[in-house]
């Protein structure tokens, strides 16, 4: 199994596409799941990819390199405003899926994942396929991993700083207009302005700053995060830096400055967050500034907008992608079967594991030769149904039912350790309630019993159609018991 992500950016281009394959890729390894990076791109790009092992590769003219190396244990991100239609469906049928982030509604894309971050994405009506899982939203909105964990933002009552970070291209060239007309009305405010490190008005910029000015060439993630948490409001363009905005929840004026940017600025000022000042053409762009700073001295404003940021991006969109990602790839390529004896030692270890013990009616570790003596008997047990999920040699997880005469069932579940967070509990159980169905014709109920404070499970009886029925003392503990009528 590896992860290979195919993306682009460029001088020309930008590297907001890149910087959300950041994400997905620092998230991906994280679980240790092993990547490849391509990037279709000029040297611009080596900038924002300071800590990514990547390839610099043409993969869409280079198409028959791509596929070759592609195979169906494999899961592919694709980033893309060039690839075309045929060659999604051409990776679709090559890889066990694909993530495939989308701004716009591009294309129909054939399969997978489709990713669309932008608030505004909810509005654009995608078509329901079957074939085809939408996360959309700012929900999922992809930050790089210095933004999972925020310090909280003081809101000052004065405005004592500005941020103003147009991208990393600037491809409009507003750095210049921009940062003169503050020297010039704010030259007593703290100006952080960040720039990439191809930017054509740099040296222009760097000799009409005032001594107030700090001008920070293509900072990393954790210098834009600091500067945001130091600056009282923000001049910012439409696109990813925009999440990052919110995420912090510094107030923004937003200015368009690529078309298909216009609906997720409306929906942003709609929700609250940002001021919009226009269109970077706007013959009034730069007095619509001006006003919007002035509106925003207003404190309890810029506060609320703080809340209509942190309230609308969590930080934890590739988390959650990620986590989606896996659990469909483990449920799809895992194997659901009976155990055997050679089980054994693999299931010792899940159920020795600290969380399992502590959310076990008896915490004590279990000794190796009674769990040898115990496993054997259940194996042969014709009242147990016991069952493990397995991949690639490895048990994700063991779920045993204990059947008594009356047509009912007990039934207990642990995971281990490398396979938990990743919502795979719930799949598991479905399918071995479908496992006992087959097997046992007249089965009526199935019983779980989960200590009061197990709040995951308590989730995942109730998420798959169990009922509480009632609470019970078991071993000094309080206990819930849930029931499933089959």
């Amino acid at each position: 199994m590896k992860v290979v992500i195919l993306t682009e950016g460029s001088k020309k281009k930008g590297f907001g596409h890149i910087t959300r394959c950041i994400s997905l890729y620092q998230s991906f390894k994280s679980k240790n799941i092993p990547l490849e990076f391509f990037v279709d791109g000029d040297s611009s790009v080596e900038g924002v990819l300071k800590e990514v092992d990547y390839k610099h590769f043409d993969w869409i003219e280079n198409k028959n390199d791509i596929l070759n190396m592609l195979n169906k244990e494999d899961i592919v991100v694709i980033d893309s405003y060039q690839a075309n239609n045929d060659l999604f469906n051409e990776i679709e049928n090559k890889v066990s899926f694909g993530v495939y982030l989308d701004d716009n509604k591009r294309i129909d894309y054939p399969g997978g994942l489709v990713v669309n971050p932008l608030i505004s994405a909810e509005n654009l009506n995608y078509p329901n396929d079957e074939k085809v899982d939408y996360l959309l939203g700012s929900d999922y909105a992809l930050l790089r991993e210095d933004f999972l964990n925020v310090p909280n933002k003081k809101i000052n009552s004065r405005i004592g700083s500005i941020l103003i970070i147009l991208g990393g291209t600037d491809l409009k060239r507003l750095n210049f207009k921009i940062l003169e007309f503050l020297v010039d009305k704010y030259g007593e405010i703290k100006k952080n302005f960040v720039i990439g490190s191809i930017n054509d008005d740099l040296r222009q910029i760097k000799r009409i700053a005032d001594e107030n000015t700090d001008v920070v060439v293509f900072p990393d993630s954790k210098k834009i995060l600091n500067l945001m948490l130091n600056s009282d409001i923000a001049i910012s363009a439409g696109g990813q830096t925009l999440n990052e905005l919110a995420r912090v929840g510094v107030p923004t004026i937003a200015i368009n400055v690529i078309s298909n940017q216009e609906n997720n600025l409306k929906a942003w000022e709609n929700q609250g967050f940002i001021e919009f000042a226009g269109d970077w053409n706007d013959s009034n762009l730069l007095n619509n500034i001006h006003e919007k700073i002035e509106l925003l001295k207003d404190e309890k404003l810029r506060f609320r907008k703080h809340i209509k940021g942190i309230e609308a991006v969590d930080g934890y969109g590739a988390c959650k992608i990620v986590k989606l990602s896996l659990n469909k790839y483990y449920m799809k390529h895992g194997v659901l079967r009976l155990v055997n004896m050679a089980d054994c030692y693999k299931v010792y270890e899940i159920s020795n594991e600290r969380e399992v013990r502590d959310n076990s009616f008896n915490n004590k570790r279990i000794d190796v030769k009674e769990h040898e003596a115990w496993f054997e008997n259940k194996v042969v047990d014709e009242n147990t149904l016991f069952l493990v999920k397995e991949f690639d040699d490895e048990i994700i997880g063991q779920i045993r039912f204990d059947l008594n005469e009356k047509q009912s069932s007990h039934v207990s579940i642990s995971l281990n350790k490398k396979y938990r967070g990743l919502g795979l509990s719930n799949g598991i159980l479905e399918e071995a309630l479908n496992f006992l169905k087959s097997k046992v014709k007249d089965i009526k109920t199935v019983k779980g019993l989960v200590k009061e404070n197990n709040v995951n499970s308590i989730r995942m009886f109730k998420s798959l159609g169990f009922e509480l029925k009632k609470k019970v003392d078991l071993n000094q503990e309080k206990a819930l018991e849930y029931v499933l009528n089959v």
